[in-house]
């Protein structure tokens, strides 16, 4: 009885210890994002330049050509993900205003290679609100790669906004394995509209192999 008692407890302890490492995976985002959300902030208090909406290119460089080969189905369960974090949008010099987001995505798998596998249609919707705003974007089709010695993934897709004009989203994600089929992740991305683009940092996030 206290071998079994001292099993339990010593699963309990990793359960603990794992818990706060995926926890402290997901909160470490640059500064601003950690700040409490308010309608509006100056330039001078985000920081939020040019920069912030680039990616590394090194990352994209064989993105087109991968799939343009391994684009065939392999008839893969799709991935299910949702995540919430925080929206930022440049309106002039001196104003950027800041808005929750929350994304629901799901990822048709194609064929793998090597460590790599091509997503080949993405599908879903970018929820993005405030007290005083809220616009749904759909995400109508896309296309991404998993590159799973890494742990990352890469999406590109595009879709319509209510009044249906159109948006593109490009987005790097970082996951890791979380336990059975379900991965936690963090993310990075670009929503293109008719008006200036959001950087979008996603904080929260789940994604399930069905």
């Amino acid at each position: 009885m206290i071998a079994k008692a001292s099993r339990k407890k010593t699963i309990l302890a990793l359960v603990i210890i794992a818990t706060a490492a995926i926890a402290g995976t997901l909160i470490a985002y640059p500064t601003f994002a950690a700040r409490p959300q308010t309608a509006q902030q100056s330039q001078t208090s985000m920081q939020l330049t040019a920069q912030n909406f680039t990616f590394n290119n090194e990352n994209w460089k064989n993105f087109d050509e991968f799939l343009n080969i391994n684009s065939a189905s392999i008839k893969a369960n799709n991935i299910t993900a949702t995540s919430k974090g925080w929206a930022f949008q440049r309106i002039d010099n001196e104003t950027i205003k800041q808005y929750a987001v929350t994304l629901n995505v799901t990822l048709e798998l194609g064929s793998k290679k090597n460590c790599k596998i091509s997503i080949i249609n993405v599908t879903g919707s970018v929820t993005v609100s405030s007290t005083t705003f809220n616009e749904v974007y759909q995400i109508n089709s896309g296309k991404g790669l998993i590159e799973t010695s890494k742990g990352a993934a890469l999406i590109k897709a595009q879709g319509v906004d209510a009044q249906n004009n159109t948006v593109t989203l490009k987005a790097e994600v970082d996951y890791l394995w979380w336990g059975g089929n379900v991965y936690a992740f963090r993310g990075k991305a670009i929503l293109s509209t008719t008006e200036n683009p959001m950087l979008l940092l996603l904080r929260y996030g789940v994604a399930k192999v069905q």
